[in-house]
């Protein structure tokens, strides 16, 4: 497949923490309402601290871990009732991440699991990191307008618009699309990132070289995702402005 690299991509490999330093490690994180429609659901936004993702192939998914009784721990029944959409479908749907809580009966067994990344190490994702899921991306307009924006009003209402950031791109590539407009993912995924000033990430780099049974286990240092009704796919004012654009000047 043309989305898939020649060779393995660089990165920052470093063993799993151990002794006290485990507890640091462990997944913290706050929610808040996303700006926009709320028809159906309350769409959040959801900053993470400490989240993982398991990386086989061109899957994955986003690993929150805890411990159980863990004092001043975040609420999980809180997270896992969270309505969190990383963009708007084909369909006019929300897209949900693929996005599990592991919940350990101590630190030990926390720092155990840490070492089934392959190699028994982790990549490390320094930094802030957006994760969304653009439709229809080998067009810039869909790329920027329906995928990017919605996700970047997120990071405004975190007050982290201006943070440098990773684009973490959780919709892959359809081959015909490519066959036809060769590059334009590509270059649109290099745009993300461009914006950013951290890169892109997309799942088939995150994935690449793992599998079920040894996946690459990454660290993301930070991380948001979850958006709003905000993308001209669903939210273009009879002026023609984005959703947020006036309230939230964004």
């Amino acid at each position: 497949r043309p989305e898939v690299p020649k060779e393995a991509p660089p990165r920052k490999w470093c063993a799993p923490p151990s002794g006290q330093d485990v507890e640091r490690y462990l997944t913290t994180w706050r929610c808040i309402d996303a700006f926009g429609s709320h028809f159906e659901a309350t769409r959040k936004i959801c900053l993470f601290r400490n989240i993982y993702y398991e990386g086989f192939g061109n899957e994955g998914s986003f690993v929150v871990h805890v411990v159980r009784h863990c004092s001043n721990a975040p609420s999980r029944a809180e997270l896992e009732a969270a309505h969190i959409s990383l963009g708007v479908g084909s369909g006019f749907n929300d897209v949900p991440p693929k996005l599990r809580i592991m919940e350990h009966v101590s630190l030990h067994a926390f720092e155990l699991e840490l070492a089934k990344g392959q190699n028994r190490q982790i990549s490390e994702q320094s930094g802030l990191t957006l994760a969304f899921a653009p439709v229809y991306h080998f067009n810039v307009g869909h790329g920027l307008f329906d995928g990017f924006y919605p996700a970047f009003v997120s990071l405004l209402q975190l007050g982290l618009q201006d943070t440098p950031f990773r684009a973490f791109v959780q919709s892959g590539w359809i081959e015909d699309v490519e066959r036809q407009v060769p590059g334009m993912y590509a270059k649109v995924e290099d745009l993300f990132g461009s914006i950013g000033g951290l890169g892109t990430l997309t799942r088939v780099y995150a994935g690449y070289g793992g599998t079920h049974q040894s996946p690459i286990l990454h660290r993301f240092e930070e991380l948001v995702m979850g958006s709003g009704t905000n993308a001209q796919k669903l939210d273009m004012n009879p002026n023609m402005a984005l959703g947020a654009c006036r309230e939230l000047d964004a």
